[in-house]
């Protein structure tokens, strides 16, 4: 066999891998939902031929070590469907699922944890299959998948060329221009020159006719390229299936609870990165879902509903984005859990109209958990508000709505692709801000009459809900000046950004268009409401809004508090910085015992990251953490023009007096060594340091 007939064979089983893997997987999840005897043996049939098929082609591409695996599980499916008892069928076909797909990134070159590699399938007698072995370094160059980056370059290319098409149409009518200035001066020109200026007219004419026909094929092949470059990046939606029917199964195990979940809309095609994205919020949904929302089993059934709880997960695409509803038939939000939770942090609940939308709306606040207990899938304050940031960093918002005693509803909003985006132009502070469609929901105008002071701040009623009246000059730390005369109606956008709605005041709007999505580059990352920019026809350079950092804005307008939370008591924020989740937990659990608002994180530039985006009055690190440690976390916050004063405390185990020294060097303002660690110690330095809790 040549090289080059061995890559192309072994390319061409990796493929075989990716597609038959997902049928396995599917197949193991439904033996686990309980199918009966003759769906049961249906699964297996399945099952097994599709191994065979993997095995037969393991062979042909000399793959010894998938073909064993292969031929193990095999004969573990093959007794299960003579009938004899198999004890953990599921969790050992489950566990061939992993080590296949792992073996298939391995042969693909694709990055993957080694340790999965040596623990494809057991066979009968208990014996490991060995890891593939190394493939061919030049396999993806015979092999029809492309690299998602290059795919993305071509893409952004392709974007450039819409924006060189819409510049055409300014020239186009510059010709009309001049074509119309020739026709006026022969009318009114000697007749020497007369015929002149007309055959230059027509010169003109014959011009326009051909920049209308280049513009037309220029779009023409401008908009298939991009379309098809787009239709490269699309996935389907049911890509995230076998995933999370696996959280939903794992789950209902932990909580000994029994759970269907359906997924609806599987056929949907998503921009891989928005798919990608949202594989972590819907996985917590899910769990959030099965732990917190379904019943117990009893208790179902003294409900009169089915034992078996429902999740549905359903995908529509609706334009140009994607709407990813997360539904369950459990008992809906415990409002009274929701308000004792929020005294226990020292939050008064709202109360009056609208007091259950603002209270589902403190869910997602970070650390804000209703759970009793600590446990592997809840309790931790790691909540909502990770869904609520993930979403807002594709410029997507969630909506949450409950039926008492029926069950929650959780919407995602997101874009379909994030290379381009259908953006909304928006001017405040005399610049122009690209606002993404899927963060604004309507356009209003509002009278001065519709604007009423509360809490410090303004709200305006729109659609029956009454809602945050915020500058969007304010809201980005720019000199507010209004262009609307006195008595006049302002424009402003209701806008949605992870959790968070709000109004959103501009000076005027342009109007709406497509936008090629450019990214900052490092040296701008910092700035915390942009996301990108785009390049307008007319040459302008205009940033692009939105992420967690909007939402965050409208969650806290400058100038006063949430209306909600405006009598809750000064609780000083900490952003606590410790890999260790242990010690994280606790020394979180002591700093929310004594009142303080902690932002944790498991190493230096997640602490650094929260600092940028949500500020704090202290900062408790520890001092060797991955990717960056606590000395130059701590001198990057003295290199800060606006953290640079903020009070910041090593906890750390180094109690060498040079260790010592180096983080007052750094410039600490306090040591706490771990090995002589005083809850005391810790909570007297912070009170001396910041002043303590109101």
């Amino acid at each position: 066999m040549t090289d080059d007939l061995a890559r192309r064979l072994l390319a061409a089983f990796v493929l075989e891998l990716d597609d038959g893997v997902p049928r396995l997987e599917r197949a193991a999840l439904a033996l686990e939902a309980g199918a009966g005897p003759a769906e049961r043996a249906d699964l297996l049939d399945e099952a097994l031929r599709t191994l065979h098929t993997l095995k037969g082609a393991a062979r042909s591409a000399s793959v010894g070590e998938v073909e064993a695996a292969c031929h193990a599980l095999e004969e573990v499916l093959a007794r299960a469907r003579a009938g004899e008892g198999v004890p953990g069928l599921v969790e050992r076909l489950l566990t061939g699922v992993d080590a296949l797909r792992a073996a298939a990134a391995h042969l693909a070159g694709r990055p993957v944890a080694p340790e999965p590699l040596g623990v494809a399938a057991s066979a009968p007698g208990g014996e490991h299959v060995a890891a593939p072995a190394e493939p061919p370094a030049d396999l993806q160059e015979g092999s029809v998948r492309v690299p998602t980056a290059r795919v993305d370059r071509l893409l952004a290319l392709a974007g450039e060329l819409l924006v060189a098409r819409t510049g055409l149409d300014a020239r186009w009518g510059e010709l009309d221009d001049l074509r119309a200035g020739f026709a006026g001066l022969a009318a009114q020109a000697p007749a020497a020159l007369r015929e002149r200026l007309r055959a230059l007219e027509r010169d003109a004419e014959r011009l326009a006719a051909g920049v209308r026909a280049g513009q037309a094929a220029l779009q023409g092949a401008a908009g298939a390229l991009e379309d098809g470059l787009e239709e490269l990046r699309m996935l389907p939606f049911e890509e995230l299936s076998a995933g999370l029917e696996r959280t939903a199964l794992e789950a209902a195990r932990d909580a000994g609870k029994r759970v269907d979940l359906s997924l609806r809309g599987a056929g949907a095609q998503i921009d891989r990165a928005v798919l990608h994205a949202l594989q972590g919020p819907l996985r917590h949904l899910v769990r959030n879902a099965v732990d917190h929302g379904l019943e117990a089993p009893a208790r179902r059934q003294a409900l009169g509903k089915p034992e078996r709880g429902r999740v549905v997960v359903e995908a529509a695409v609706r334009g140009a984005h994607v709407d990813v509803v997360v539904t369950d038939d459990g008992a809906g939000v415990d409002l009274e859990a929701v308000r004792a939770r929020a005294r226990a942090l020292g939050l008064e609940p709202p109360a009056g109209d609208g007091q259950e939308a603002a209270l589902l709306g403190l869910l997602f606040r970070p650390g804000f958990s209703t759970a009793p207990s600590v446990t592997g899938l809840s309790g931790r304050g790691v909540g909502l508000d990770v869904v609520a940031r993930e979403v807002s960093s594709i410029h997507g918002r969630v909506a949450l709505r409950h039926d008492p005693g029926q069950g929650v509803r959780v919407t995602i909003s997101a874009p379909l692709t994030l290379a381009t985006l259908r953006v909304v132009l928006v001017t405040a502070a005399g610049q122009t801000f690209a606002l993404p469609e899927t963060v604004v929901e309507r356009l209003v105008r509002l009278a001065p009459g519709d604007l009423r002071p509360v809490g410090g701040g303004l709200m305006a009623t729109v659609g029956g809900e009454a809602l945050d009246v915020l500058s969007l000059a304010r809201v980005l730390d720019l000199p507010d000046a209004p262009t609307a005369r006195p008595g006049e109606r302002r424009p402003a956008a209701l806008v949605g950004a992870g959790d968070r709605r709000a109004l959103v005041l501009v000076d005027a709007v342009e109007g709406e268009q497509e936008a090629v999505v450019k990214g900052l580059g490092r040296r701008v990352r910092r700035l915390r409401h942009v996301v990108g920019v785009t390049l307008l026809a007319d040459g302008r350079l205009v940033p692009i809004l939105g992420g967690a950092g909007l939402g965050e804005r409208l969650r806290a307008p400058a100038g006063r508090a949430p209306a909600p939370l405006a009598a809750a008591p000064r609780r000083p924020r900490v952003v606590l910085a410790e890999d260790s989740l242990t010690t994280r937990t606790l020394e979180e659990s002591i700093l929310v015992a004594a009142g303080y608002e902690v932002l944790a994180a498991p190493d230096g530039e997640e602490a650094w990251r929260l600092l940028q985006e949500r500020g704090a009055d202290a900062l408790v690190a520890d001092v060797q953490m991955p990717r960056l440690d606590g000395l130059a976390l701590t001198r990057r916050v003295r290199a800060s023009r606006r953290l640079r004063d903020l009070p910041v405390v090593l906890v750390t185990g180094l109690a060498a007096d040079d260790d010592r020294l180096r983080g007052l060097e750094a410039g600490a303002s306090a040591y706490v060594v771990k090995s002589a660690f005083d809850q005391r110690e810790l909570l007297t330095t912070l009170e001396r340091l910041t002043g303590g809790p109101a």
